[in-house]
């Protein structure tokens, strides 16, 4: 599972991922995210890989996500995968992070219009179907005990109303499905007069 194997702040209170979504939050979860802001504001502060109003692209989210799980663990044997297919289907999950008998679905999701709020809600529903599905459709989770969605967002903010309300529906949308949502990350960056955030929220579904 996780433990420590850096000194530096981001990997403060790494520790066994257990079984109750509260310890997943603060030992997993938070210095993940932590390890994720930090990592944008390296980028940001030399690259700014955006024109215009078209922000970042959403595999950026779940690869950085990803990098940040795996630098802050000692488990070797660790699996990290990209669009993790499911048997029979045409269905995928953007990354899958399988650590010992714990495994992780992650989701990325820009929020920027109201189209994509709406998807949400059909997202979070597709991934509690897969992961309720026969073991054998998703590949090497045979063994796993403990399966979390892990939905990982950013969001600009603006000051523009409709943004705002963007982010409000995002949020009201990951409490009613059942998802415990991570306080915003704030990255600091020169880049842009806007302010980009980073979000996470999550789900036991086994």
């Amino acid at each position: 599972m996780l433990y420590p194997n850096r000194s530096d702040e981001m990997c403060l209170k790494m520790s066994r991922v257990e079984s109750d979504g509260k310890s997943v939050e603060t030992n997993i979860l938070e210095p993940v995210m932590n390890a994720v802001k930090n990592r944008y504001e390296h980028i940001l502060k030399d690259f700014y890989p955006s024109w215009g109003s078209v922000g970042f692209t959403e595999r950026n989210l779940t690869h950085n996500f990803c990098a940040q799980y795996e630098a802050l663990s000692d488990n070797e044997d660790l699996v990290v995968w990209q669009e993790a297919p499911v048997k029979y289907t045409k269905e995928h999950v953007d990354s899958l992070i399988i650590d010992e008998d714990t495994a992780f679905m992650v989701e990325a999701k820009r929020i920027m219009t109201k189209s994509e709020v709406d998807s949400i809600k059909a997202d979070v529903e597709r991934m509690e179907k897969i992961a309720n599905t026969s073991e054998e459709k998703l590949k090497g989770i045979k063994n796993v005990k403990h399966l979390y969605i892990v939905v990982v967002a950013d969001f600009w903010r603006t000051g523009k109303t409709e943004k705002e309300q963007c982010l409000i529906d995002f949020k009201r949308e990951m409490i009613e499905n059942g998802l415990t949502l991570l306080d915003e990350k704030t990255v600091r960056q020169n880049q842009s007069c806007e302010e980009y955030n980073l979000l996470c929220a999550f789900k036991k579904v086994r």
